[in-house]
């Protein structure tokens, strides 16, 4: 919710780089682009990828708990 809340580019391009950190690219956008040959694996390997860029943020001051 705090990520939807501030329009920045600034976080928009943490949570791309944190995202690919984890092996996920979003590709530009925080929107995150699903296609059909994206099945159980990639969607739980992206939700955690989308943890672990969350906590990545919160711990450079991007954004509060």
């Amino acid at each position: 919710d705090r990520l939807k809340r501030r329009k920045s580019a600034a976080l928009a391009n943490q949570l791309r780089l944190a995202m690919l950190i984890a092996g996920v690219d979003i590709m530009g956008a925080p929107g995150g682009t699903v296609s059909a040959v994206h099945g159980e694996r990639e969607i739980e390997h992206t939700v955690a990828a989308f943890r672990q860029a969350v906590r990545l943020i919160e711990a450079e001051g991007g954004i509060r708990r």
